[in-house]
């Protein structure tokens, strides 16, 4: 919930530089988001750190792409993330963690185990 919270403070606060995106734009950003969400939530379940963080760093990104949105945006993103996660919460969690785990490659793993350790090494300084 803290990150639905977060998610309408941070589209809302990104509204003010309007460029009208079309409805499927706007549709596609709020169902990633909701995909990039319960992939971040199957990580946390698993305790996998680099997962997580790999998720979560793809729904911040896809804030961050849509900055440049009008309030009207805003609510179209939130209202399919809402619908998007409604449907994904009723497919068995072994299929979502599958998919999960297929679209996070070994590849992204790595960097991501590599970006974390760099983190990790910046903070102790």
């Amino acid at each position: 919930m803290k990150i639905l919270t977060l998610t309408v403070f941070l589209l809302i606060s990104l509204s003010v530089n309007a460029k009208p995106l079309s409805d499927q734009q706007l549709k596609l950003t709020g169902r990633a988001l909701a995909n990039y969400q319960l992939c971040s939530d199957v990580a946390e379940d698993r305790n996998d750190p680099a997962m997580f963080h790999y998720y979560n760093d793809m729904y911040n990104d896809s804030l961050r792409a849509g900055k440049l949105l009008y309030i009207g945006g805003v609510q179209v993103i939130f209202t399919e993330q809402q619908k998007t996660a409604i449907k994904l919460d009723q497919i068995d969690k072994d299929s979502i963690t599958l998919l999960c785990l297929s679209r996070f490659d070994g590849l992204s793993r790595k960097m991501q185990e590599q970006k974390m350790a760099a983190e990790k090494n910046t903070t102790k300084m």
